[in-house]
């Protein structure tokens, strides 16, 4: 037997209204419900259907919608209106949960209370917990002169209950899946960007078992701060493999800031680097922000770093050691949190000894040497270097990229190209320019265009092996190479550890085991 409870809602010609707490009416607002839930995506989505279905039933003011977070409280969704032509969902607010709902939500029952002020209604808070034990919450905000009872019958509350905790369940699994989708997303692009420098498609081609070896220890290098030198001629491909690291690196999201020390006018390179401060000298009529302060958070590339004037080359030092700098002309310290990676042609060893290159600062830089070896000594690779400059190529001139044929691939593979990719690359373009026709036409190539005293290899010259020190020769220089650096520093920031990137604990113990004493790296005390 139904019991039927007749309510005039104080609403201008609107009929009274009836409610009746009947199998079948209540079952209505199940389904209504269950439908709401079933199509609803996000939270705020899931709010307003769930007022919707209500509003359709009951005389609503709003309903609270509450997620419950890993602290107390968690996250509620307000939709306010009395109609369902007139909600209003407001943006989720985070925060402790009202007093009624934490009571439904920790002992179960529903918590039904009378409030007056803004407005007099009458409040429902349920509790909601799914089956994997997250939980929730829904407040019905109704006419004050409700009748509660209608909505307070187990036989009722219970697949409500189930219905709203499935629905934020559904929602819950969904953020889940998107989360999860943008970190495979994230995580693709990361891994695409790899795959294109392994794969030749636009990035370092490492075909060549010494390329190769070299990607290693890019692979190797990228998940540390530490400071980089790349060394090899130039048109090697430095900064490629710079911005490889980068990309690599946990910073990646931040700048990549290239600077040519060697292009730089000498008056200037400090506030270049560092950046001046307003009235630092007489051509300053406003602050500079320097390349240090724009790479924050990321990388610089310090390109020919051997074109460095000696005053500049001090600063750096001090960068390096200290990670910090003043601008030109200011006293203010700024942080250089930056990874630095420097580049060169020449050779730091015989300018420290000639004294054009500071020794401390060549060992400051010389943490993680690599050796790019030159084109000639890598011929493996120019097929496939081939083929992903002629695509670049043509797609920058608007055309199509023309067929190699075997013999001028030959020919390609025996120049000694004593300026590296570089070189390659503007005779592939002048070549594509040339050729009318689907196949590559080759100019003159650079056995006869070599510049004077540029050095030129025979083609396929037979290469000695390299020499191949044991590996704790190879750890004892490079232990002994940070030491020096630092000064016989173990610890902190500047100190030996940090600059091998080991703890120091494992530092002495591998200094122990090799019988490297840290006094001989140490200032002598005055």
């Amino acid at each position: 037997m139904s019991v039927t409870t007749d309510i005039s809602v104080n609403q201008p010609e609107q009929p009274t209204m009836t409610y009746e707490r009947s199998p079948a009416v209540l079952l209505h607002i199940l389904t209504d419900l269950a439908a709401a839930t079933a199509r609803a995506t996000t939270r705020t989505a899931l709010a307003r259907r769930l007022a919707e279905a209500l509003a359709r039933h009951l005389p609503l003011l709003g309903i609270e919608l509450g997620w419950a977070g890993a602290r107390e409280g968690g996250e509620v969704i307000e939709v306010r209106g009395d109609s369902p032509e007139a909600l209003e969902v407001s943006a989720a607010q985070r925060g402790a949960f009202p007093t009624p709902a934490r009571r439904a939500l920790s002992t179960g029952a529903a918590q039904v209370q009378l409030v007056e002020r803004p407005r007099e209604r009458l409040e429902i808070h349920l509790g909601l917990v799914d089956n994997d034990g997250e939980g929730g919450y829904i407040g019905l905000h109704l006419d004050a002169e409700f009748p509660a009872g209608v909505l307070l019958d187990d036989a009722f509350l219970q697949p409500m209950r189930q219905i709203l905790a499935g629905g934020q369940h559904t929602v819950r699994l969904i953020e889940r899946v998107a989360r999860v989708s943008r970190r495979a997303y994230r995580r693709n692009q990361v891994l695409r960007r790899q795959l294109e420098r392994y794969t030749l498609t636009g990035g370092v081609v490492a075909v060549s078992d010494a390329m190769r070896q070299i990607m290693e220890q890019v692979e190797l290098i990228a998940g540390h701060d530490t400071t980089v030198l790349l060394r090899g001629e130039s048109g090697t491909g430095k900064e490629l493999l710079a911005r490889t690291i980068h990309e690599l690196s946990r910073r990646s999201e931040r700048p990549f800031i290239q600077v040519n020390c060697g292009a730089l006018p000498e008056g200037l390179v400090e506030s270049e680097l560092f950046g001046h401060e307003q009235g630092a000298f007489t051509s300053a009529a406003g602050r500079h922000v320097g390349r240090f302060e724009r790479a924050r958070g990321g990388t610089i590339l310090l390109d020919e770093v051997a074109e460095l004037p000696q005053p500049t080359q001090v600063k750096l030092l001090r960068v390096l050691q200290e990670r910090n700098f003043e601008r030109v002309g200011g006293e203010q310290v700024i942080t250089a949190d930056v990874r630095v990676i420097a580049a060169t042609h020449q050779d730091l060893e015989a300018m420290v000894a000639e004294g054009t290159f500071r020794a401390d600062l060549y060992y400051r830089i010389n943490v993680f040497p690599i050796q790019i070896p030159p084109l000639r000594e890598r011929q493996e690779d120019i097929p496939a270097l081939v083929e992903v400059l002629l695509d670049a190529i043509a797609r920058r001139l608007g055309r199509e990229a023309p067929e190699v044929t075997p013999a001028t691939m030959a020919r390609l593979c025996e120049a000694p190209w004593t300026g590296n990719v570089r070189e390659l690359e503007n005779i592939l373009e002048r070549a594509v320019i040339l050729s009318p026709e689907r196949t590559l036409h080759l100019p003159r190539l650079p056995a006869a265009q070599a510049l004077p005293g540029a050095p030129v290899a025979p083609a396929r010259a037979p290469q000695p092996p390299p020499e191949v020190a044991p590996l704790e020769t190879t750890i004892r220089r490079a232990i002994e190479a940070a030491l020096t650096a630092s000064e016989g520093q173990i610890y902190g920031d500047g100190g030996a550890a940090a600059l091998l990137a080991l703890k120091p604990s494992t530092l002495q113990s591998k200094m122990k085991r090799l019988g490297i004493e840290r006094r001989r790296f140490t200032a002598p005390s005055e």
